[in-house]
């Protein structure tokens, strides 16, 4: 019996080879093979959101993909449907949405009705966004305190899209009931409001164990791969929360960290960078007390040459004079206890500086001189500086910081 089951097992996997095989060699959609089975065997009773989707548009609207998820904490499974509108490529039965077209999302629920009335509640962001442009994934997370009437709770949906291989968009959406279970079922107001809407080109993250939402962009230094990292937080009423400005609102509030930082972490040679606005962020990551860094602040300040001219910066570090990086005027005190956990808040380089003057080479010319404007807070001890604008030397290939110019 056993030597059967096997023999009856290896003939079914040897079948499916060989129609595998006939597939990828003829090029074979095997999509509708699968389908009508699936109808054949489900007695015709199955949905098929495609064509559901398309009735009447002229294909207009294809989904990509369709999950089954509890949203509403009823113990049934609703359809969570994304489906792609404005399509540029052709279908195919490997990649079903193939193309960057916008990516949107609704929720089929069956709770109203006798029989049951499968009706879209439409997952909108605010100002009526896309959810992705190269695909978009879910998942389900508790942020708010909401229960069921059977005292589930009663998860949001996390929808992330993606564009050119970074998720960068995160749509955070939360159930609500808005009719009464004898009413007509309607989105408006909307069934799933979004409590969050957040863009970032280098990145979008959701930490479950804080619950903020963390949003990098590249906006401004592209040249440098460093972003702008802002922090979002829930607030507001109890069972309430948002992460807009309030509920229902188009903004999001307002961050509750804003700093600058590497956007992939940073250079394993650190001193060897092309570029000098990454030798200044580093130079005050390694001031920072509650940085994990380990390099020595020295190494990022030109050494000062015989005639005194350069190292005007590296002569105040030596000294312990801190207020020369953080205060004005340079010379006013400043207790070195207070680096901690400091926050980048504005950096800016000037690319025409460092076309001016440069040294002629085999390999083209290179600059001598550049500059870079930063500004700092501190946010264990709550101070801010001023604009800060430092000279930069390349000194034997290196960036360094030579001499505070404001």
């Amino acid at each position: 019996m056993q030597q059967r089951l096997v023999g009856t097992a290896a003939s079914a996997f040897g079948a499916l080879l060989v129609l595998y095989a006939i597939i990828r060699l003829f090029n074979i959609n095997p999509e509708p093979i699968v389908l009508n089975t699936a109808r054949f065997l489900g007695g015709g009773k199955m949905v098929e959101f495609n064509e559901a989707l398309t009735a009447g548009l002229d294909e207009t609207v294809r989904a990509c993909s369709v999950d089954r998820v509890d949203t509403d904490g009823d113990g049934f499974r609703e359809w969570l449907v994304f489906y792609q509108s404005d399509p540029i490529q052709p279908s195919n039965w490997r990649q079903p949405c193939p193309d960057k077209s916008p990516r949107f999302g609704s929720i089929y629920d069956n709770d109203r009705g006798e029989p049951a009335i499968i009706f879209p509640y439409a997952l909108t962001p605010p100002l009526r966004d896309l959810l992705g442009e190269q695909g978009t994934r879910f998942e389900t997370a508790e942020i708010v305190a909401n229960r069921s009437d059977s005292d589930r709770p009663i998860e949001e949906l996390l929808v992330y899209g993606r564009q050119g291989g970074v998720e960068n968009q995160l749509t955070i959406f939360k159930f609500q009931q808005n009719t009464r279970a004898w009413d007509t079922p309607t989105n408006d107001p909307p069934r799933y409001p979004a409590i969050g809407a957040f863009v970032g080109n280098g990145g979008v993250s959701f930490n479950p164990t804080t619950k903020r939402v963390t949003v990098r962009d590249r906006g401004p230094f592209e040249r440098s791969q460093l972003v702008i990292k802002n922090v979002y937080e829930l607030h507001g009423e109890a069972n309430n929360e948002t992460y807009m400005s309030q509920p229902g609102a188009k903004t999001l509030h307002t961050p509750v960290e804003s700093t600058i930082d590497f956007a992939f972490g940073p250079p394993s040679d650190i001193m060897n960078t092309e570029f000098p606005e990454k030798i200044v962020l580093a130079f005050y990551q390694s001031l920072d007390k509650s940085s994990d860094v380990n390099w020595k602040s020295e190494d990022f300040l030109a050494p000062a040459n015989t005639d005194g001219t350069t190292g005007l910066a590296a002569k105040h570090l030596a000294e312990k004079k801190f207020g020369y990086f953080f205060t004005y005027p340079p010379d006013a005190d400043f207790d070195r206890n207070t680096i901690d956990k400091l926050a980048v808040t504005q950096l800016q380089y000037f690319p025409e500086v460092e076309e001016n003057p440069v040294t002629r080479t085999i390999e083209g010319t290179q600059p001598q001189k550049g500059r870079v404007s930063v500004q700092l807070k501190g946010a264990s001890s709550n101070f801010a500086t001023p604009l800060i604008v430092y000279e930069m030397l390349l000194v034997n290939g290196q960036w360094k910081i030579n001499q505070r110019l404001q």
